[in-house]
């Protein structure tokens, strides 16, 4: 006799895959209750999971498509020591579970060798924001004899960004970010020691601030400069920090509006924050640019170059020095013989000419500004002509430099006027510094007759262009022009990408777009590409974190995403040089 009922078994057909890429931590205590984050690829509501056959507790299920972007919060079930399976099943059947793969993922479970106690939280509670400085007390806190690394604390399922420990008995820890409401405290010790204080900690939703711009948004290292902060909503008795370092003199002028002076602080791009009194925040990562102090030029130019242009001139270049207002240049007809003062100029070029024929000179520079001098750089020497050559026309002429409504132009008409100042336009003067965009104007004559590559210099930026990347025949009469444009893009672009990077980088430049265009007329038309490769230098003046590197980024529009470029770095001076066939946008990246 047999008993049958009809449909009481449903077969699933999978329609998804789930892969486990990684655990968060790996490790943990047998005595289970840690929150474990898994990520990995096409988790699905409804997901559980599965470690050594015990079923976890699902905390949280992030289904966000694309390889490596879904995430799973749990709670490790209690377990015997060792490493055991860790397995996603979806609500659809399909398992992590590969049977006869290498790649299976396991969490290892360690017998806890020290038995910590949580007696307290206090502040006992703080905004949904996190960033709250609170401090546990108990008794059996551990840190690593190894690596000294302090117990790990989580809040809820979100473990804390920053843990300090005093003493066996006590932790300083910032909350991380939280729900709404109670939540346990858990503390880690190294050697797998754990405590858990039920309900020790409590997320209030406080009002949401927001910063809009700080004004202005550099000033020197030394502090002392005035800022307004706007943005909101700000209550009486917000704290300001820069850097981490509180700001000095907050008023707060209305729920719109702080000034400020800022405290010293570390050469380059800052945080600036804004705290209530109710631990509502805000902050902007890259808010204000500390400036290096100006001294007197500290070094002499790291090199000197020097060429014979006809029987009686010699051009003389060398790499510019911060801070320098202008440079002397000094001659001597033997190696150490008596050098004597032959000229100033505020440029990185000079063509010293009515020389001797035929006749070895030695030159050395030094760098000037109101505040002194720098010591002489090493000689360097050419010898004159001994024939009349085919000579290049010196003949003084103007690149007429205007500066007006945040723009800075340099029009150059003729080869002379690009003769005259050494193939070099330079806007690192005091009346551009303020001009975000940066356009230099070289007529079709004048490329025509260009010999040298044009070298752009601005703060912080400078480009090398060969006149045939902008020439090839576009420019058709001698009344057009090629206008090569360099523009600062702001604070709003600068945080867009700062978004973008890893956790942990910050932009130690300004995001510059650089690109050029046809004039003709009235009528500009953009360009995408250069026709033959044009060198773009970025440099820095910000101290660099130890372990950490500076690398060029640009930014790729079709997938929306600024990536490294593999820029080569400079080895004896902060900057990094790219060779670049089109237009866009770049920066640099401390990472």
């Amino acid at each position: 006799m047999e008993a049958v009922k009809k449909e009481a078994f449903r077969f699933l057909v999978p329609d998804s895959n789930p892969v486990i890429i990684s655990l968060e931590p790996s490790e943990g205590p047998t005595v289970g209750g840690l929150p474990v984050t898994i990520t990995g690829t096409d988790f699905r509501e409804r997901a559980k999971v599965v470690i050594g056959g015990k079923d976890a507790e699902v905390l949280m299920i992030d289904d966000t498509p694309g390889e490596g972007n879904a995430k799973i919060i749990i709670k490790i079930p209690p377990h015997t020591e060792g490493p055991k399976k860790v397995v996603v099943i979806n609500y659809d059947g399909a398992t992590s579970d590969r049977e006869g793969e290498e790649d299976d993922v396991y969490f290892i479970y360690r017998k806890p060798l020290s038995f910590p106690e949580i007696h307290s939280v206090e502040p006992a509670q703080g905004p949904t924001l996190g960033d709250t400085e609170v401090i546990v007390t108990g008794i059996g806190f551990k840190i690593d004899e190894a690596t000294k690394a302090p117990p790990r604390v989580w809040f809820g399922m979100n473990e804390a960004p920053e843990v300090e420990f005093i003493d066996y008995k006590t932790l300083r820890v910032v909350t991380p970010p939280g729900e709404e409401g109670n939540v346990d405290v858990l503390v880690l010790n190294p050697d797998m020691g754990q405590a858990i204080l039920a309900n020790a900690f409590r997320y209030i939703k406080v009002k949401e601030l927001v910063i809009d711009k700080v004004e202005p948004n550099e000033g020197t290292a030394e502090g002392g400069t005035e800022i307004t902060i706007t943005g909101g909503p700000f209550d009486q008795g917000a704290v300001v920090t820069i850097g981490g370092n509180p700001a000095l003199e907050v008023v707060v002028v209305n729920s719109g509006t702080i000034t400020a002076v800022t405290p010293p602080g570390e050469i380059g791009w800052q945080e600036v924050r804004v705290k209530n009194p109710d631990g509502g925040w805000a902050a902007l990562p890259a808010g204000f640019f500390y400036i290096k102090p100006r001294t007197a030029p500290e070094y002499p130019p790291g090199w000197v170059d020097t060429e014979r242009k006809d029987r009686e001139t010699i051009e003389v270049r060398w790499e510019p020095v911060e801070f320098a207002n202008y440079y002397e240049i000094w001659v001597s007809n033997t190696r150490n013989g008596q050098y004597r003062f032959l000229d100033q100029t505020n440029r990185t070029v000079y063509y010293a000419t009515g020389l001797d024929y035929n006749t070895t000179y030695y030159f050395q520079i030094r760098a000037v500004n109101e505040l002194g001098v720098s010591d002489f750089s090493y000689y360097e020497s050419a010898r004159t002509g001994s024939g009349r050559q085919q000579e290049n026309n010196l003949v003084p002429e103007n690149i007429i430099m205007e500066a007006a409504n945040g723009n800075a132009t340099a029009t150059v008409a003729t080869a002379n006027a690009l003769a005259y100042t050494g193939y070099r336009i330079d806007f690192a003067q005091a009346a551009y510094q303020n001009a975000n965009r940066k356009a230099v104007r070289i007529s079709q004559k004048a490329l025509s007759q260009a010999y040298l590559p044009i070298t752009i210099e601005a703060p912080g930026i400078s480009l090398s262009v060969p006149s045939s990347s902008i020439y090839l025949g576009l420019l058709a009469a001698e009344e057009d022009y090629a206008e090569i444009i360099i523009t600062d893009l702001g604070q709003q672009v600068a945080e867009r990408a700062m978004r973008e990077l890893p956790r942990g980088s910050r932009i130690i430049s300004p995001v510059y777009e650089v690109g050029w265009q046809v004039i003709r007329g009235t009528k500009g038309t953009p360009q995408s590409t250069f026709h033959q490769q044009v060198q773009l230098t970025m440099k820095y003046n910000v101290s660099i974190t130890p372990g950490k590197q500076v690398s060029l980024y640009t930014y790729n529009p079709t997938t929306g995403k600024w990536v490294n470029t593999g820029a080569a770095n400079d080895p004896n001076t902060p900057q990094l040089t790219l060779g670049i066939t089109g237009a866009g946008r770049f920066m640099l990246v401390e990472h």
